[in-house]
């Protein structure tokens, strides 16, 4: 597996874990426990502590544009967390890392595929998509 696939999976599993138990970000060695899981390169790791602080740190700002680009019968509450998350790195990745938009797209599809059920992806991939194609094409132009 490739160190940026590696660093994006441990990402979104431990935005996830927080999400889930209701943790705060990195209290009372939370982080490091969680580390223990895996066995990545210590780059992966300074890369992955950046990518969740950024995220949480600027996370209403990305769920504002992910709600702008809901369809009307939706709200961010109803978004599996699983995904919103995949969503919310998605947004990071662009707008505030200057990723390429196209690979970052593909490695969002990919998590998706290995994270969320078919109709999941499909909505991530839909709602990803509009938000380059809308929202960040601007940005990353």
């Amino acid at each position: 597996m490739h160190q940026s696939t590696a660093t994006r999976e441990i990402v979104l599993q431990f935005l996830y874990t927080c999400e889930i138990t209701k943790t705060n970000i990195f209290s009372a060695g939370f982080w490091q426990q969680f580390l223990k899981q895996f066995l990545i390169h210590k780059v992966s790791k300074r890369k992955a502590r950046l990518y969740i602080k950024t995220i949480f740190d600027h996370q209403s700002e990305i769920d504002d544009l992910i709600t702008l680009h809901l369809g009307k019968n939706w709200t961010i509450d109803r978004i599996h967390k699983v995904d919103l998350n995949i969503l919310r790195m998605f947004v990071a990745e662009i707008l505030i890392f200057k990723n390429p938009p196209r690979v970052v797209l593909n490695e969002t599809v990919n998590l998706a595929k290995k994270y969320s059920d078919d109709t999941s992806r499909k909505f991530i991939n839909g709602l990803a998509d509009r938000l380059l194609n809308n929202e960040l094409s601007a940005i990353v132009a």
